[in-house]
Parts: structure tokens; sequence; C-alpha cells
């Protein structure tokens, strides 16, 4: 068996001047959004682009366990919270261009910059252990993590 798949492109047709935006704001105990920009010029052959792309997002969870354990002596039980919370900020720019050279021809080139920095993550939790309805211990965490993947995003 065999299949011949034939796809036509066409052209831009055209000079001039493009624009396109995207903005989404929205709000879940904090602020967050994006924004997407696209811009494009052309003329005689020549075309020129930038694209730009902006994130900040915040995200978090309370999460609660409790577990029982009974044995023949009594019961367990276990009490654990675990709250997680993280903001995250992206971006990603390209700029290029495109030259037709002929009808069936043509030259470009486009340069990314992109990156991911998460900001004041933090998981915090306690745990507590009884044993027959006496508390026999505890356990206090807080972990606080502020990681880049790329220093140029603040």
């Amino acid at each position: 068996m065999s299949s011949v798949i034939r796809i036509y492109t066409v052209k831009p047709q055209g000079d001039g001047f493009s624009i396109s935006t995207i903005t989404n704001v929205r709000n879940n105990h904090e602020w967050g959004g994006y924004q997407d920009i696209n811009v494009k010029y052309r003329t005689h052959g020549l075309e020129l682009f930038a694209e730009g792309y902006w994130r900040s997002a915040w995200m978090g969870e309370d999460n609660d366990i409790n577990n029982d354990l009974f044995l023949e002596d009594g019961t367990v039980h276990v009490d654990q919270t675990g709250d997680t919370k993280f903001r995250s900020k992206s971006h990603y720019e390209m700029l290029g261009f495109n030259y037709d050279i002929g009808e069936n021809h043509s030259l470009g080139a486009s340069y990314t910059l992109s990156g991911v920095n998460i900001k004041n993550s933090s998981v915090i939790g306690e745990q507590q252990i009884w044993n027959n309805g006496i508390l026999e211990g505890s356990v206090l965490y807080d972990a606080l993590v502020n990681r880049k993947q790329n220093p140029a995003v603040d």
C-alpha cells in the first residue's frame, strides 16, 4: 500500500504591516495572566516578524490526609497537611526575517529566547501521630524553593 500527499502552500500576498495581540488576566487567590503579541511587516519580498509571550501564574493546593491503622492493641491515627503554593513566570521572544529570492526560493532566519522562573515555591505542612487518642509526636515542615531555568526572567 502506498499513498502520496501533496501539500500546496499559498504565499503571503501584498505588502504591509500587521499586528495581533491577546491579553488574559485572572485571579485564583492571586493575580496572574499572559500577554501575547505578534508583529509582521512585509515589503517587496522581505518579511520581518517578531513575537513575544509573557506569562505569570500562581498555583496552590491545600492538602489534608488522614489515616487510621487498626492494631490488636489500639488505633494509630495520622493527620497530615501539605499546603503547596508557587508563582511561575515565563517568557518567549522570537525575531526573524524571510526574503523571497525568486518565484520558488526564499531565505530566512529567526532567533528565539525563552525561559521559566519559579519563585517562592513552598510546601508548608505538619504531621501528627496519635496512639489511642494520645498525641505521640508531630513534625512541622516548611520548604521554600526558588528555581530559575533562565536568569533573564525576573
